[in-house]
């Protein structure tokens, strides 16, 4: 099992070496640096605009609509943050802060200014190429705009991201908080992570879950 886990972290720190490294740093900062300058700084200039429409439509009525699949601007910028902030980021920031030290904070503030426009660009595209189903359900997401906005030659990178972004989505979410969960049980009650594990992968209904992730990956492989 050693052996195993140092092999597995070894593999893991050749990968994050790029992932993390100058390159995609530039890459990522870059390209929000650049889509800032051509849609004229949108998340500065229309700030206001933004605003009144998330928080300021809490003092509006919103039309319901079918299917559960419209939601007010309050509601969708609530569930975009639910699904953004979490472990990694209290992690990140707090791991950023260790290494780097108050200086790191400043940096955080530049580059979360400029992610904001390609954080936009995202999000535009996928609503610009998002297709409904025959239940009049909207699916969108890069998967879908890479297809259908870079052309059908395209379609292996599409799928690449619905492959790796279904397998990232046990790494980035349930390892972090079951890891968590199986040290404070240990902690307070003793019990070893091996028996942590098996509850809570009893408790989450596994089939369920690889179902539903299954089914939320599957339009980009069925167009």
């Amino acid at each position: 099992m050693e052996n195993l886990v140092a092999g597995i972290e070894k593999v893991n720190g050749v990968i994050n070496s790029f992932a993390w490294g100058p390159v995609m740093l530039l890459l990522l900062v870059g390209t929000g640096i650049y889509l800032s300058i051509k849609t004229g700084f949108i998340q500065a200039t229309r700030f206001g605009f933004i605003m009144r429409n998330t928080v300021g439509t809490l003092f509006k009525k919103q039309a319901k609509g079918d299917h559960g699949n419209n939601l007010s601007p309050f509601q969708a910028v609530s569930t975009a943050l639910a699904g953004t902030v979490g472990t990694g980021n209290i992690a990140g920031v707090t791991g950023a802060l260790f290494a780097g030290g108050p200086g790191a904070v400043f940096w955080m503030w530049v580059s979360a200014f400029f992610g904001m426009c390609t954080k936009y660009a995202e999000i535009a595209l996928a609503v610009k190429y998002r297709v409904k189903d025959e239940n009049g359900v909207n699916h969108g997401g890069p998967m879908y705009y890479i297809e259908k906005g870079l052309g059908s030659k395209w379609k292996w990178l599409a799928m690449t991201f619905a492959i790796l972004g279904g397998v990232a989505s046990f790494g980035i979410g349930n390892i972090a908080q079951s890891t968590e969960v199986a040290s404070a049980l240990g902690n307070l009650f003793g019990l070893s992570r091996p028996v942590a594990g098996v509850l809570l992968a009893v408790r989450s209904r596994p089939i369920w879950y690889l179902s539903c992730r299954f089914s939320t990956f599957w339009p980009a492989f069925s167009s």
